[in-house]
């Protein structure tokens, strides 16, 4: 690998220096995970998927998100298909591919840093079952919507703006949207998992994958807000009224009707944001 790429990932691990010459970075960096497998990553990530890897080396890239990770093991399967909402770098996407190697995989990720990232190591590694979306999953199809850039974490990008943080400096990009529905009709496609990961905009991906649900109940697994699950719980009930729940990495389902309750403790444990896996019934 090239000094200045060595340089930027030693700049990338050091976040006071990161801080000081993140305007210097590439558009991205690379990391060998294998000596045939090499990941792209935002250099001047802070806090995200990118600084996890960047810090962390290769283990890092089997080590992010475990809990998740076994449970698409135990709940996908080999020839299934994966939608990957809010893919990021790829670290779970990439996974899949690498674990399921005759998956079919579509990930969205509509972010211009992270998608250029992702879009080089599907590339590069010359992999055939991920099919990368520039565009991010919600309740429209439409054009020209404002995407809100988190700029000390690529991970905290949405299309909700956070009400809790300085959005003065939060760069603004213009993204193309579609629904889930729309997508899984257009394609053909029958999804066996899905996975959503969209900083607080989960709602409005649910509010139209009505049709998929009901006609394939496939598994999702969310990161949810849990102080809206706490003060909307009917729209998750109504949603996945044909689904069981549990957090994951924990054991036991509970009805749909008990995801408050389970969002309440999170709640009091200080959890904005929770991953729970529902499974149909």
């Amino acid at each position: 690998m090239s000094i200045a790429n060595t340089l930027s990932l030693y700049i990338g691990r050091k976040r006071f220096l990161n801080r000081k010459l993140r305007n210097l970075h590439a558009k991205s960096a690379v990391i060998s995970i294998a000596s045939s497998f090499k990941l792209y990553l935002d250099p001047r990530d802070l806090y995200g998927p990118s600084f996890y890897v960047m810090y962390g080396g290769a283990a890092a890239f089997y080590h992010y998100e475990e809990n998740l990770k076994s449970e698409i093991i135990q709940h996908f399967r080999a020839d299934g298909v994966f939608v990957d909402v809010g893919a990021n770098i790829g670290l779970i996407s990439l996974f899949v591919s690498k674990f399921f190697p005759v998956a079919q995989i579509y990930s969205f990720e509509p972010g211009e840093v992270t998608h250029h990232c992702l879009d080089l190591s599907i590339a590069k590694n010359k992999i055939k079952n991920i099919e990368l979306i520039k565009k991010g999953l919600s309740n429209q199809v439409s054009e020209g919507v404002s995407f809100f850039i988190d700029p000390t974490s690529t991970g905290g990008s949405s299309l909700v703006i956070d009400k809790n943080k300085d959005n003065s400096q939060r760069p603004i990009e213009k993204i193309l949207l579609t629904t889930l529905d729309t997508f899984v009709n257009e394609k053909k496609i029958v999804p066996t998992l899905i996975k959503i990961d969209v900083e607080d905009a989960e709602e409005m991906v649910l509010e139209k994958a009505v049709e998929t649900i009901e006609k394939y109940h496939p598994v999702f697994i969310v990161e949810s807000n849990n102080k809206k699950i706490i003060e909307n719980p009917n729209l998750f009930e109504t949603i996945f009224k044909d689904y069981k729940v549990r957090e994951i990495g924990t054991v036991d389902f509970v009805n749909i009707s008990e995801l408050q309750k389970l969002a309440a403790a999170n709640a009091n444990k200080k959890r904005i944001f929770t991953d729970y896996i529902f499974i149909p019934r």
